[in-house]
């Protein structure tokens, strides 16, 4: 049997709905930017995981995720900013479901996919260098 399942897919994907419904809901631009990012991931995801297994190719799939997830935190960070600032004068965030929802719920788990992106990475690193050194 394979290695087990690493706590990001498994938070990624059973997260991954509630942030499509949240970007649906709002159409919010940072939604459609992160979108269109995340369907550029996947494309080389499986690409690489389907046999391309390209070096170039596990560099650029380790690369976009960081790329991804930055910018999807820029932009709802950016996003929020905005919102907020164009509220009328003593309006509260939360009474703006575009912002709290819209934006807050992907921003959240922007941060949170690239905490456990950086950890599945640091995992695999270690566990190469314990293979190594074993050899």
């Amino acid at each position: 049997m394979g290695a087990p399942i690493h706590i990001h897919f498994r938070v990624h994907h059973t997260t991954t709905a509630t942030l499509a419904w949240a970007m649906w809901q709002y159409r919010t631009m940072s939604g459609a930017v992160f979108s269109i990012a995340n369907v550029i991931m996947h494309i080389f995801l499986y690409a690489y995981f389907g046999g391309m297994r390209h070096k170039a190719m596990f560099w650029f799939v380790r690369i976009w995720g960081h790329v991804q997830l930055i910018l999807g935190t820029a932009i709802c960070t950016a996003s929020i900013l905005v919102k907020a600032h164009h509220l009328p004068k003593g309006s509260p965030v939360a009474a703006d479901n575009s912002i709290v929802v819209g934006e807050g719920i992907p921003l959240a788990l922007c941060l949170t996919y690239f905490v456990l992106f950086r950890m599945e990475i640091t995992d695999s690193e270690a566990a190469i260098q314990k293979k190594s050194k074993k050899s």
